[in-house]
């Protein structure tokens, strides 16, 4: 059913033609009253990243996969990103003005070194992807860009060889523990 425009007012119609104009899954706007003083603003002060506006939907698996793997791609694709964030866009080193001694486990130093330790796990596991879907990853995951339909089974793709590469680690992990446990006992 389609709504009557020409009957509605002008402010309704403002209204629709905003949200027609917005990109999808941005926050809606409100309508600004004519002669108003108060400034325009969004009814929702945060913005889903283009992976969690795919995994709301579902788009993340297809309709004859378990339902399961849309959370998993989801998660892997969020631990690619915060491992980016770590390597990359980390900036937080900060001059700290107290009486106590430089040095100590909270120092400049080793906010470098975690930050060149995540630099070097990203790029081993962003070199890992198949070739074809590492720019769908890196525009969907890093950029935080929709991919639209066409590359979808892409980003489909890479997910799923992120998700391999996290039960991977969590396997090697495991056995290291136990192996631990043997040898202490």
């Amino acid at each position: 059913m389609q709504k009557n425009t020409k009957s509605a007012s002008a402010a309704v119609r403002k209204r629709v033609l905003r949200q027609a104009m917005s990109p999808q899954g941005a926050a809606p706007v409100r309508a600004e009253r004519p002669g108003s003083t108060r400034s325009p603003r969004a009814t929702s002060s945060t913005r889903k990243s283009a992976l969690h506006w795919y995994a709301d939907r579902g788009a993340l698996v297809e309709a004859d996969e378990e339902p399961g793997l849309n959370e998993r791609r989801l998660y892997a694709g969020e631990a690619l990103a915060r491992l980016h964030d770590q390597a990359y866009r980390r900036a937080r080193v900060t001059a700290r003005y107290s009486a106590a001694q430089p040095g100590g486990s909270g120092s400049a130093d080793d906010t470098f070194v975690r930050s060149e330790s995540a630099r070097r796990a990203f790029e081993e596991k962003f070199v890992a992807l198949p070739h074809r879907t590492r720019a769908v990853i890196r525009l969907c995951v890093i950029d935080d860009e929709f991919v639209g339909r066409s590359r979808m089974e892409r980003l489909r793709c890479g997910l799923d060889k992120l998700v391999e590469l996290d039960l991977q680690r969590k396997q090697s992990q495991n056995v290291t523990k136990s192996v631990d446990r043997c040898t202490i006992v």
